[in-house]
């Protein structure tokens, strides 16, 4: 059983990949792999599980999953998991970089998260990647390429967007 606490212990969103490649068909299939690995993500987002008769990420759909409940603690980013809630991307955004129906997701979903949180927009600084995680918030300072340079390039513009939908 994972460790719960408080929706108010909620500091950061973390925004992660899942480094797969997107190998994983459904989120059923990257859920099994997240429970073998003890790894942990409250949210992914996927869009080419929808419509296969489209392109992936041209058809304005996308699909995301609640993994784990918010108020339980999962193991995304040492250093900042029981502050931390966790969003992912399936795939490896080095390789293949995120769609805009995916990134148009990310927005919905930190938007709703932080709106719940209780965020206002100066808060969306708050927003960060796995590896700022481990270079500035961790004790550790460890390295992680995490989530790969496509996003962690799109972060400020991440943030831009979901303090659109915020209050002053």
């Amino acid at each position: 059983m994972r460790q719960t606490r408080l929706t108010r212990d909620i500091k950061w969103l973390v925004v992660h990949h899942t480094a797969s490649n997107d190998k994983y068909s459904t989120h059923e299939t990257l859920d099994e792999h997240l429970k073998a690995t003890n790894l942990g993500y409250h949210v992914t987002i996927d869009d080419d599980l929808v419509y296969k008769a489209k392109a992936a990420g041209s058809d304005g759909k996308f699909t995301f999953k609640q993994h784990v409940p918010d108020n339980e603690v999962v193991w995304g980013a040492a250093g900042c998991n029981f502050h931390g809630w966790h969003i992912a991307i399936d795939g490896n955004s080095n390789v293949n970089p995120p769609t805009e129906d995916e990134k148009h997701a990310v927005v919905q979903v930190l938007a709703a998260k932080a709106k719940l949180l209780g965020w206002r927009k100066t808060d969306v600084g708050r927003i960060v990647s796995h590896q700022h995680v481990g270079q500035y918030i961790s004790a550790t300072r460890y390295g992680t390429e995490c989530p790969g340079k496509p996003l962690i390039d799109w972060m400020p513009s991440l943030r831009e967007r979901v303090a659109a939908y915020l209050p002053s």
